[in-house]
């Protein structure tokens, strides 16, 4: 999980200068330098409490310092991010681009969460809930303007922000009631931290904490016996977290057939380079992978999430896109956007 945020647009020497260039590729190195920073207190802190079988075990050992660097990274990733996500849940984007009104569903109904982590983001299913990167924000600052997007979009527009009812064949723009929130998240190291977050901000009668990974909401886990039935799901939020996933391509398939027909994932993730960057920049990503997963939690920064989302069942809508204003020369380009089932 990780994050940088700024669509391909002029050359970086000129819209932005050499030193910005230089500065946006050695960013993903310095956020390796700070998780790193934190292995050594991590072992200290295992060998002081004699926890010597977390320490000899490489996947718990990385579970343990991973959780403590993202107990400091966490608050920053969500603060550049919610400006995209709080619209991208409100049906505030087509095409990669936030728009001054919905010109979507927004976020409503039966929510499952991938990867809830420590629940930097519950607040956001709250009724009512409007960050400064909300819809009045972003009028106020001129963010945006209203339009479709997407390969697949019909781009019907037929009710109010917020509406929950209406006739058959009606697109019931922007935010609606949600009524039950599945957050799904398989750290032991996450899940106090993640039930204090939902009672702070008074969740806890409508939020569930999911105890497993994905591949387990059927039921049938030791830690997890309550199934959630196929196509029961209103949407499925997945924020910077298909990126560490075990078997993407499976897992996903597998959530899709969670979603009620009509039902949409909502979709802000980093993904690989794409060709259009050319071949230098999928070079740097590819060298970088290198030693970003074994410091960063398992992360994985070249999945090609975009294919693998269009692949994993039968869409009615695709509106996927790179943001737009991100720079062609990130090396952790990200996909934004909404498909409905």
């Amino acid at each position: 999980m990780c994050g940088a945020d700024d669509s391909k647009t002029a050359p970086p020497a000129s819209s932005r200068g050499i030193k910005d260039l230089l500065l946006v590729l050695a960013d993903p190195w310095i956020f390796m330098s700070a998780s790193l920073s934190y292995l050594p207190g991590t072992v200290l802190e295992l060998v002081k409490t004699r926890d010597f079988g977390t320490l000899f075990s490489r996947d718990r050992l990385q579970t343990k310092w991973f959780g403590r660097f993202w107990s400091w990274a966490g608050p920053m990733v969500r603060a550049t991010g919610e400006a995209r996500v709080v619209p991208l849940l409100e049906g505030r984007v087509a095409g990669g681009r936030i728009t001054d009104v919905p010109v979507k569903e927004g976020v409503r109904g039966t929510v499952v969460e991938v990867g809830a982590g420590s629940g930097m983001w519950a607040n956001l299913f709250r009724d009512g809930y409007a960050g400064e990167h909300g819809m009045e924000a972003g009028k106020a600052t001129g963010v945006g303007a209203a339009g479709g997007g997407g390969d697949d979009d019909d781009g019907a527009v037929t009710k109010r922000a917020g509406a929950t009812g209406g006739e058959e064949g009606e697109v019931l723009l922007g935010r609606g009631a949600v009524t039950k929130v599945y957050g799904v998240e398989p750290n032991p190291q996450s899940h106090e931290a993640l039930t204090k977050r939902v009672k702070d901000v008074g969740l806890e009668d409508i939020y569930e904490v999911v105890p497993v990974g994905i591949e387990h909401l059927g039921g049938g886990h030791w830690k997890w016996e309550k199934p959630i039935e196929k196509e029961s799901v209103d949407c499925i939020v997945s924020i910077l977290c298909l990126c560490s996933i075990p078997d993407p391509e499976d897992n996903i398939r597998d959530m899709y057939q969670y979603l009620k027909p009509g039902g949409h994932w909502y979709v802000y993730e980093h993904v690989q380079c794409s060709h259009e960057v050319g071949r230098g920049m999928r070079w740097y990503q590819w060298v970088l992978n290198i030693f970003w997963p074994h410091i960063m939690g398992g992360c994985y920064l070249n999945r090609d999430t975009e294919t693998t989302l269009r692949n994993c069942g039968s869409w009615s809508a695709i509106d996927l896109a790179r943001p737009v204003g991100e720079p062609w020369y990130v090396a952790v380009p990200h996909l934004y956007g909404v498909l409905r089932k």
